[in-house]
């Protein structure tokens, strides 16, 4: 069986029960993830780190952030996604970009994207990645942020910021990259 967490994709996280004797709905569900508390001790230790989240913010100038592209143009995206990281950089952000499409390391599922997204966040850095064509962004969450270019209409609801594909350009992406350095 396949399924989504309830907090990524609301469509493929939910379910229903119906009775078949007279077709009444009995019930209603949603998947969650396993809670943290529940992780054995040896995994707790694993997921430690030497150096606090402070710490990184001190050396760095910045938190780790998550920023996610997306669209119904997987080539706009990408495009901006690059332009957007780019602008960041030249501010002297630490970041990484991340390619739902790309060939190699990263290139298998978005799941796998948003899961390296949190871990490069986690060691400090912005990480940028291109979640192309997908209908449903990550959930709205402390240090992420979701931009979306197309229409209103199709914009996921966890979107923070909304771009008709004629403003998907360098000045765009100039302005708002000044927008989340500053912000985060």
């Amino acid at each position: 069986m396949f399924y989504d967490y309830y907090r990524d994709n609301r469509s493929g996280g939910a379910f229903i029960l119906i009775d078949p004797l007279n077709n009444v709905t009995a019930g209603a569900g949603m998947l969650r993830p396993p809670h943290r508390d529940k992780v054995p001790e040896k995994e707790k230790e694993q997921l430690q780190t030497f150096v606090s989240s402070d710490e990184r913010a001190e050396t760095f100038g910045h938190g780790g952030k998550q920023i996610y592209v997306a669209g119904e143009d997987s080539e706009l995206a990408r495009s901006f996604a690059k332009q957007l990281e780019r602008e960041l950089h030249r501010l002297k952000a630490h970041t990484y970009g991340l390619d739902f499409k790309a060939e190699g390391v990263w290139g298998r599922s978005a799941r796998e994207i948003v899961n390296a997204s949190g871990l490069l966040a986690e060691a400090g850095l912005m990480s940028i990645a291109v979640l192309p064509g997908l209908p449903v962004l990550p959930r709205k969450a402390k240090g992420t942020y979701c931009i979306w270019l197309g229409n209103v209409v199709s914009a996921p609801e966890t979107a923070d910021r909304i771009l008709p594909p004629a403003k998907a350009n360098e000045n765009t992406a100039f302005l708002l990259a000044r927008t989340l350095y500053v912000e985060f």
